[in-house]
């Protein structure tokens, strides 16, 4: 599968507040119109409604001990990752003959995991982690072969905010820290 790159600074999904939902519905939809214009699909259909409602869910009751601003980007991404994939907003699916036979045989139509798990990896590029002893930025983009790339997309196609939330968490972190290992905790 041929993905295109598309550079987004991670807060498009978190800006300071509810007033940059309209902002970040404008980089949510673009990246999704990219990344299918990348795979060669010259119309996408998307209940806009249904990205507004994630953009503003996944802000409320967020699930980090100590709220959304203190979270770690990792958290903020699995929390995008587990709202994008319970609505469904992408309607268009992405084509059998782009997917390969490896997709195929994924029981569930994976084009809102392979949409949100893309945002994802995208959104990470460049985070900045905080640490105890300084601050380090997420440099290298994370990059997972073929076979872990459709496992994972496999998983994430049953997921939901309430019970996937920490371990979509901890996924994302560990794939980060393969790409970066100079950012993870000692």
């Amino acid at each position: 599968m041929v993905i295109r790159k598309v550079i987004l600074n991670f807060n498009f999904l978190y800006q300071d507040d509810m007033d940059g939902i309209a902002d970040d519905n404008v980089s949510v939809l673009t990246f999704i119109n990219n990344f299918f214009d990348g795979l060669g699909v010259q119309s996408v259909n998307v209940d806009i409604d249904k990205v507004d409602s994630i953009l503003r869910s996944m802000r409320l009751d967020f699930p980090h001990k100590d709220g959304l601003e203190n979270a770690s980007p990792f958290k903020k991404a699995a929390n995008f990752i587990c709202y994008f994939v319970a609505e469904k907003p992408v309607i268009t699916t992405i084509p059998s003959e782009i997917l390969g036979q490896e997709f195929l045989e994924i029981k569930k139509e994976p084009t809102n995991a392979i949409v949100a798990l893309e945002v994802a990896i995208e959104a990470l590029h460049g985070a900045e982690i905080y640490r105890e002893d300084g601050q380090c930025t997420l440099s290298k983009k994370i990059k997972l072969s073929n076979h872990s790339y459709i496992d994972i997309a496999d998983a994430l196609c049953n997921i939901t905010p309430n019970t996937h939330f920490r371990l979509v968490s901890v996924l994302l972190e560990q794939m980060a820290y393969k790409s970066n290992p100079d950012c993870q905790y000692q």
